[in-house]
């Protein structure tokens, strides 16, 4: 909301309609920034099970490479994610290929977790269960993904207005890792509306808050008497 009134504001535009269309895009297009985030998961399973696959086949392979610890390939959340039928026609039908053509980053993830001792302990560990696979992959995302800022960076470069959603969706992806139970349909994709009120909330809100800004810029003036207007940055 406040990214489409703002762009108005710099481009000197009036034209409602066209602002009302950034504003939906830019909410609809927050399921592709979690289409995205989600899937770096299996992509990162499918890339390490490419990299054992290889390591096996070299003339001179070690004896960890013929017998490679598997764990982390065979974790169950990676099946969980991998086996959800409305996840693949999700992907399908919001066009989200950004890693089959790009995988850069996840190749980065993919070395920044191999490397953390996250990953050296859950190998380590010695035991196998759906509570420990989920826990480590909960981990493996907030202290990892979340926060990489070779993700953040391809993210910015890709799409602009998802920089003040990304925390959003973290925290709805953590959450949603964290809440992962053999269950079936325990995973499921969230709905960006609620239901048809929320849209029509969202498109009122908007129109709102541009119509009555002579009004409402009265009111900012009028509660800050002691600073100068054209100092106060336009964002606020």
């Amino acid at each position: 909301m406040m990214q489409s009134i703002y762009a108005m504001h710099q481009n000197g535009s009036d034209d409602l309609e066209k602002q009302e269309k950034f504003l939906l895009n830019s909410i609809e297009s927050i399921l592709d920034l979690y289409l995205l985030l989600i899937t770096i998961l299996p992509e990162l399973q499918k890339k390490e099970a490419e990299f054992i696959e290889k390591s096996k086949l070299k003339h001179l392979a070690t004896k960890a490479e013929k017998n490679p610890n598997l764990k982390f390939v065979e974790n169950a959340i990676f099946s969980l994610i991998n086996d959800n039928s409305k996840l693949s026609i999700a992907l399908e039908n919001h066009r989200i290929t950004n890693w089959q053509l790009n995988d850069d980053t996840i190749l980065s993830l993919l070395q920044e977790v191999k490397q953390s001792n996250l990953y050296t302990n859950y190998l380590a560990s010695g035991t196998t269960s759906f509570e420990e696979d989920k826990n480590f992959i909960a981990q493996l995302f907030e202290t990892i993904i979340a926060p990489s800022t070779v993700l953040y960076n391809y993210l910015e470069d890709f799409k602009l207005t998802w920089i003040d959603d990304i925390p959003v969706v973290n925290t709805l992806i953590l959450k949603q890792l964290n809440q992962l139970s053999l269950q079936e349909n325990s995973f499921k994709i969230p709905k960006i509306y609620k239901d048809d009120d929320d849209r029509a909330f969202a498109i009122a809100l908007f129109r709102k808050t541009i119509l009555n800004e002579d009004k409402l810029a009265k009111e900012f003036i009028d509660k800050t008497p002691n600073w100068d207007i054209d100092r106060i940055a336009e964002i606020d």
